[in-house]
């Protein structure tokens, strides 16, 4: 509950549902690096890719999250509090 709250004060309500996609994910997949596509947050929130964009930035700069950005790609995103020492790819961003 209280890591939902820091996510609204962050970035609104838009924060609040890449809360909700990155622990539905996690919970089916582990804690890895989950794509954040444009078209699923189009199709079931109406929340555009620019404002999804901005609440990433905003939701890094905050430190709840880390992001991995490529050009012409959905960005990968990991939860800080939930990352594991042995996930080799999250572990690689942190050192």
């Amino acid at each position: 509950v209280l890591q939902a709250a820091e996510f609204w004060k962050i970035a609104r309500g838009v924060g609040r549902m890449v809360l909700d996609y990155l622990d539905w994910k996690q919970s089916m997949n582990g804690n890895h690096f989950i794509p954040i596509p444009n078209d699923y947050f189009l199709l079931r929130y109406g929340i555009c890719r620019q404002r999804k964009s901005e609440a990433l930035t905003k939701l890094e700069a905050a430190g709840l999250i880390k992001c991995k950005k490529k050009k012409g790609k959905s960005h990968q995103v990991a939860l800080i509090e939930y990352i594991h020492k042995e996930d080799p790819d999250v572990r690689k961003e942190n050192e």
